[in-house]
């Protein structure tokens, strides 16, 4: 409006456009209080959600920390796992290498009897019994030894006898069984 049009307005006029300012005014006024307001909110909320995007961060930080620790300890165990790997298979390489080191060769197989001797076994033991420098036994009572073994005892046994080599055959056996 010109200063003319606002010179010829009424009073009544002049108070209602006045008063319409002032409504309008006001208005604006609760409408910038309320963006102030939303304003302030927004940055509250936005220093809120920083604080916990810095903990977030820090969070992060400590656990790639320990993601790394954790890394070197696996890296370190793979590194003694193959280690043990390989000195388990070198030690399972040198094992028959040692073992036929370390363990004598077996006796060579004890000789079977030729058929003479084996078509009659008695006639042997018989001169086994009568053989000289043999001492006579007395008859083992129950609980006592074998007649081989008290010969043995004695120190009679002669080293081709039968029971000898009975002796000498359960030894192989049982050294064999062990091995």
């Amino acid at each position: 409006m010109t200063e003319k049009e606002l010179h010829k307005l009424r009073r009544q006029d002049l108070l209602q456009l006045l008063l319409l300012q002032s409504r309008e005014s006001a208005q604006q006024q609760a409408a910038f209080d309320e963006l102030k307001l939303t304003a302030a909110q927004l940055r509250e909320s936005n220093e809120r959600l920083k604080g916990k995007l810095d903990e977030k961060d820090r969070q992060l930080d400590r656990l790639k920390g320990r993601l790394d620790h954790k890394d070197e300890e696996i890296r370190a165990l793979r590194a003694e796992l193959e280690a043990l790997h390989d000195d388990a298979e070198a030690a399972g390489e040198a094992l028959p290498r040692q073992k036929d080191e370390l363990l004598p060769t077996p006796p060579p197989p004890a000789k079977e009897p030729e058929p003479e001797e084996a078509a009659s076994p008695l006639p042997a033991i018989e001169a086994e019994e009568e053989a000289p420098g043999a001492e006579a036994e007395e008859p083992a009572e129950k609980g006592e030894e074998s007649s081989g073994e008290a010969q043995e005892a004695a120190g009679a046994v002669k080293e081709g006898s039968i029971w000898h080599r009975k002796k000498l055959r359960s030894r192989q056996l049982n050294y064999w069984k062990r091995s």
